[in-house]
């Protein structure tokens, strides 16, 4: 639990470097580490409202309090931007996918921030919450500073008046009940960020693989070793891969799923 608390600890000091507010959430890991006094689902809704603000909001969440939280998530409503960032144990992916959210994975700290940048930008623009997947993969240390605050006014209710019943519960399920993810995100944003390694057949390796993976580049000298931050969506008509290296929930040959 120590290797795990400091890098928690460390992905709380970065991203109170880079978003006007974060809070904190989760059950039993995030527990351990904070002292947790609002649950997932208030906590999400308080985010909703300081991004009505015009403010980047990061949620720092684990992966049992992010399940707890999907119903608020998946009617949220964003104008700042909203990042839910998950230490995840288990495997969060298909719940991205069903709820039409993206989810970034970063695999080292660099990509990391990358991810922050990312996720706090492109929120506000499409006006969706973002998802970045952590886990015990990643190895942050005290270099990781974030990228800045932007600083500004927090102005309420930016470009809501157009739409009528905005606060209105039943108007706001059914206008998120078949969420998509923008065109813009599936053949840009996931396109723009990948990074390949070497040349020759494909094989992407997930976040939590990288660790394992870095270490024997010389043996897959003959391959093109495939790293994409974007998890959800898989930017699959961009890359040319016949392998996958994932701990779980990936096919391990033949290509996309």
């Amino acid at each position: 639990m120590h290797d795990i608390r400091s890098s928690i600890l460390g992905i709380a000091d970065a991203l109170r470097n880079s978003f006007n507010d974060v809070l904190i959430t989760g059950s039993y890991l995030m527990n351990k580490v904070f002292t947790i006094k609002v649950g997932p689902e208030g906590t999400i809704n308080e985010a909703e409202t300081l991004s009505s603000m015009f403010k980047d909001v990061a949620v720092l969440i684990d992966d049992l309090g992010f399940l707890n939280s999907l119903g608020s998530l998946s009617i949220a409503r964003i104008r700042g931007s909203l990042v839910v960032f998950v230490y995840d144990i288990h495997d969060i992916r298909p719940f991205c996918e069903l709820t039409g959210l993206p989810c970034l994975e970063p695999w080292d700290q660099e990509s990391l921030v990358k991810a922050i940048k990312e996720s706090r930008d492109y929120s506000e623009a499409f006006e969706l919450p973002y998802i970045v997947r952590l886990g015990p993969w990643l190895s942050v240390g005290e270099g990781l500073s974030g990228i800045g605050v932007k600083r500004r006014e927090a102005t309420f209710n930016k470009n809501w008046g157009g739409e009528p019943m905005r606060w209105g519960g039943l108007n706001r399920l059914l206008s998120n009940i078949r969420r998509r993810i923008p065109e813009e995100v599936g053949g840009v944003r996931s396109r723009d960020n990948i990074t390949v390694i070497g040349k020759g057949d494909g094989v992407l390796v997930s976040g939590p693989a990288w660790s394992f993976i870095k270490e024997r580049l010389d043996k897959v000298s003959n391959y093109s070793v495939v790293l994409s931050l974007y998890i959800n969506p898989l930017p699959r008509d961009f890359i040319n891969v016949k392998y996958v290296v994932d701990p779980g929930g990936l096919p391990s040959e033949g290509g996309w799923r």
